[in-house]
């Protein structure tokens, strides 16, 4: 038999013999006992309570102190940058989102009709927009005014617009996107996702005439709304994007065939002794519009009396209030058969409905803020 090896006993164990008077001298009934005295101290104040819960206070403590650490950070961070989220659409707006509020920032080009924001609305959603900046709604008088080092006879204007009472601007005011409201002052409308403008084709298409001059058209309408220098909680009528314009005329078929009548009836009106061949223009355009035909087979004999005694030639009829310009023919100005020929003929054979928008210059900066929390 081998040597027994003496058992190592640890410095952390006491093994203590227990002696039972009856047992046999047989080592199957010997015991020992081993006391584990290693982490003690946490053993005796698991058993005390009070010594328990002040363990627990202090951890508490520490993660409040911590928390309201981490708290104050976070808002001494945010007070330098307020905004979580900075991004941009390709319709060039500047979008600034907190957890409950949105800020956009969009340059508005006044002589665009019906710019496209690309800021996306939903019907009844409230937004409130303000806008500031400078226009000028006739560049060529800019131009002539600066070139002859005088004051132009159309100023700079904001938001606001202004008013322009007079010849040409009394003839023109009942055909304007807003009637009632000043020449250029800043409007807006909802546009359906399907009809928002994405290219110069939009204006072409028969489908957005309605979105275009705001005329109503059987069951489709639309609601321009007049925006100025702010709007406060604006309800949005329906969903789609905000397309913005300055108050002016805009040139659909509609609204041309309405001003050609106007300025032939007024003609008609102003006349000493009536004249058959104006009746029979005036008579043809209600009953076909301005069709191409109309112009080669219709004439008026030049010059014409009026009331007051005026012998009207052509430049006489264009410089009265019901007077249209000349007809373009694509390299000068032609003055054949004028007024029957006019610029009205010219807007609808290149549908160029925005002619009076083209010579605007200026831009708005358009605030727009919203909550995002909004159900």
């Amino acid at each position: 038999m081998s040597p027994e090896i003496p058992k190592e006993v640890n410095t952390d164990e006491r093994v203590t013999p227990q002696t039972d008077p009856v047992a046999q001298p047989d080592d199957a009934q010997k015991t020992i006992t081993i006391d584990i005295v290693r982490h003690k101290r946490l053993f005796e104040l698991l058993e005390s309570p009070r010594s328990l819960w002040k363990v627990i206070a202090s951890l508490f403590v520490i993660v409040i102190v911590l928390f309201v650490g981490l708290a104050f950070v976070v808002l001494v961070v945010k007070s330098f940058y307020p905004y979580n989220v900075i991004k941009t659409n390709t319709y060039g707006a500047t979008i600034m989102q907190t957890e409950d509020k949105e800020v956009i920032y969009w340059l508005f080009n006044t002589a665009e009709l019906w710019a496209n924001s690309g800021i996306e609305v939903k019907k009844n959603e409230r937004i409130s927009i303000r806008a500031s900046g400078a226009a000028n709604t006739a560049i060529h008088y800019l131009v002539d005014a600066a070139n002859e080092d005088r004051q132009p006879g159309f100023g700079w204007v904001g938001t606001e617009g202004f008013e322009r009472k007079g010849g040409h601007n009394d003839f023109r005011d009942k055909y304007k996107l807003a009637p009632d409201e000043p020449f250029g002052v800043l409007l807006m409308q909802v546009i359906p996702y399907e009809h928002s403008k994405k290219d110069i084709g939009w204006y072409k298409s028969p489908d957005n005439d309605v979105y275009l001059d705001g005329l109503e058209r059987g069951s489709l309408h639309t609601t321009i709304s007049v925006i100025s220098k702010e709007r406060i909680d604006y309800v949005v009528p329906c969903d789609g994007v905000l397309h913005f314009a300055v108050n002016d005329v805009v040139m659909t078929d509609t609204v041309i065939r309405s001003m050609y009548l106007a300025s032939m009836k007024t003609l008609r009106d102003s006349l000493a002794t009536p004249d058959a061949s104006l009746d029979r223009v005036i008579a043809a355009v209600e009953q076909h519009g301005l069709d191409a035909t109309m112009k080669k087979t219709h004439a008026i004999a030049l010059p014409l009396k009026l009331k007051d005694g005026t012998v009207a030639d052509a430049a006489v009829l264009k410089a009265r209030s019901y007077g249209m310009g000349y007809y373009y023919n694509g390299r000068e100005v032609d003055k054949t058969n004028y007024p029957v020929n006019n610029e009205l003929y010219y807007y609808k054979e290149k549908k160029f409905r925005d002619p009076w928008f083209a010579d605007n210059v200026g831009s708005f900066l358009v605030v727009i803020e919203r909550n995002t929390q909004q159900k």
